[in-house]
C-alpha cells in the first residue's frame, strides 16, 4: 500500500494469440477505477468491450471495493452507452485543457 494505492494492474484481452483489447484497473482508498478500456477497431461491436468491462467489474468486486468509477470522453457515445448498459451512471462532466510546450 503506497499512498493509498492498493492495486494497479493492466489486463489484456486476446483472441487467437492476438491482443485485441486492454484495460487498467486501480484501487485507491477502497475505490475501484477502470481506465483506458479499449478494443481494436476491427473487433468492436462483437461483445469484446462488454466482456472486458464485465471482467473488470468482477475483478474489482472481488476486492470488495466501496464503489467503481470510470471515465470516458464526452464524444465517445458508443463507450458511454456500453457503460450505462452495465449499470454506470454519469456522475458529472468535466472539460479540460491539453497543454503543449
Amino acid at each position: 500500500d503506497i499512498d493509498g494505492i492498493l492495486f494497479d494492474s493492466t489486463y489484456v484481452l486476446e483472441t487467437g494469440n492476438v491482443i485485441i483489447g486492454r484495460v487498467r484497473l486501480e484501487i485507491v482508498d477502497n475505490i475501484g477505477g477502470i481506465y483506458g478500456l479499449e478494443v481494436l477497431p476491427e473487433y468492436r461491436g462483437k461483445g469484446y468491450g462488454r466482456e472486458l468491462l464485465i471482467r473488470s467489474i468482477n475483478k474489482l468486486k472481488e476486492s470488495k471495493v466501496n464503489a467503481i468509477n470510470l471515465q470516458v470522453e464526452t464524444k465517445n457515445n458508443n463507450a458511454l452507452n456500453l457503460y450505462k448498459s452495465c449499470g454506470f451512471k454519469v456522475n458529472y462532466t468535466m472539460d479540460y485543457y491539453i497543454l503543449k510546450k
